[in-house]
């Protein structure tokens, strides 16, 4: 009798942490609900989920633009420098270094140094050798400001970001999607560098301090701007110009 009294307790107290834990389990649910109405108008989280994806990739990076406070120091330095004409090519050039990679064609970048389409021809070269197509659909820039404004021996340097959007994604030789996304848009942004070489002689003898400019194949610093070959794997590596300003870099996705 005590055996069957104790059961009985033992059932009664298993039914009852039952119906809590259930209660529980309808108020999260039904709270889950609610937010999940309110935030993306459906109670349905895969739905939701798929809505957020969406949002997020329809809502553009932000970028600061300091040409209000950089323009007076380089309207003293360059009385002929045109900001509007820069940032215009600025953003055409980030824009084109993207579509060249996706077409696979370096020669649609005809603005920037030799620097700039060297790393342009081995990042399509390197796609290539790997047997990977990188895309960039329906490729639009949103917004262009000036994030940078250097002086240092020998040369002036001039950073821009873009943010823009694009279907950003790497298939193999096959069509087979190897990462990004074909459905949902990247938002992301461009660094864009802009040099001007004041002096060959000081920028050489700073080549180890701020000017550090490297091989775009291997990585490998310049000594020399004069140089016509990278010292450590070959590559071409041509002389920069003087006094002219030039496109030298391109940094995409932050990277």
């Amino acid at each position: 009798m005590l055996t069957l009294i104790l059961l009985i307790i033992a059932l009664v107290l298993a039914l009852v942490l039952v119906i809590i834990i259930s209660v529980w389990v309808s108020k999260v649910r039904r709270k889950a609900k609610n937010i999940l109405r309110e935030g993306f108008g459906t109670e349905d989280l895969e739905e939701a989920f798929r809505k957020s994806k969406l949002e997020a990739s329809q809502t553009p990076r932000t970028v600061s633009d300091i040409a209000s406070l950089k323009l007076p120091y380089i309207s003293r330095d360059f009385p002929d420098f045109n900001y509007a004409e820069m940032k215009s090519k600025a953003e055409n050039v980030a824009l084109t270094y993207m579509r060249a990679i996706d077409e696979e064609n370096a020669g649609l970048l005809s603005e920037g140094n030799s620097e700039l389409r060297t790393k342009l021809d081995n990042h399509i070269g390197q796609n290539k050798a790997n047997g990977r197509k990188e895309h960039f659909k329906e490729l639009k820039a949103h917004k262009t400001g000036m994030s940078e404004y250097r002086t240092e021996k020998g040369r002036c340097v001039i950073v821009f970001r873009t943010s823009y959007q694009a279907k950003h994604y790497v298939e193999n030789e096959n069509g087979k999607l190897l990462s990004g996304e074909k459905d949902f848009f990247e938002q992301s942004v461009a660094e864009t560098e802009l040099i001007y070489i004041q002096d060959r002689m000081i920028a050489e003898n700073d080549l180890d301090g701020s000017l550090s400019l490297v091989c775009p194949n291997c990585g490998a610093p310049i000594t020399n701007l004069g140089q016509k070959f990278c010292e450590y794997c070959g590559t071409a590596v041509q002389e920069l110009n003087i006094k002219v300003w030039s496109f030298s870099n391109v940094k995409l996705n932050d990277r």
